[in-house]
């Protein structure tokens, strides 16, 4: 399920296992979630882990 914000610039998309998203619309209507947290590297040249929560994180509409 979606459904736009009151902020018009944003969008929020409730995800079935990670909860509410919200990103930013591009002026070519397009959503971009920016900074999602896909997976966590454990020590250095190790394998990295996918992420199963966004561990409280919802605002995904600045980079970094």
């Amino acid at each position: 399920m979606a459904t736009e914000s009151k902020d018009p610039s944003t969008f929020t998309f409730h995800h079935a296992d990670l909860g509410p998203m919200t990103g930013v619309i591009t002026p070519s209507n397009v959503v971009q979630f920016r900074a999602v947290p896909y997976a966590t590297i454990p020590a250095r040249f190790k394998q990295s882990v996918l992420a199963e929560t966004l561990a409280g994180k919802y605002d995904f509409t600045k980079h970094g």
